[in-house]
């Protein structure tokens, strides 16, 4: 299975380029991994924002990605896989 950097997974997902998305998939994306992610908007929490970790499921969701959301889901995403999200970033 090949590493996908989470620079790449948050770039599709932004993006919500749907192809792009299948194509990590089939290349074995582990669609309930936690993955890194950086708030650039918390500043208050220094000058590189704050870190959490989410699953593609929780930032295709946060994102409003009604497509990528589906097709996760039919992936095998847990919606019972506990969300990630440190707790003091639910500020906004």
């Amino acid at each position: 299975m090949e590493t996908i950097p989470e620079k790449h997974l948050e770039h599709v997902i932004r993006e919500k380029n749907l192809e792009e998305l299948k194509k990590l998939i089939d290349g074995g994306l582990d669609v309930n991994k936690p993955w890194r992610h950086l708030h650039e908007s918390a500043g208050s929490f220094g000058p590189h924002g704050l870190e959490d970790q989410r699953t593609a499921l929780v930032f295709a969701v946060w994102e409003g990605w009604t497509e990528g959301v589906k097709l996760l889901l039919d992936s095998g995403a847990d919606l019972e896989q506990p969300d990630y999200m440190v707790s003091v970033g639910r500020v906004w």
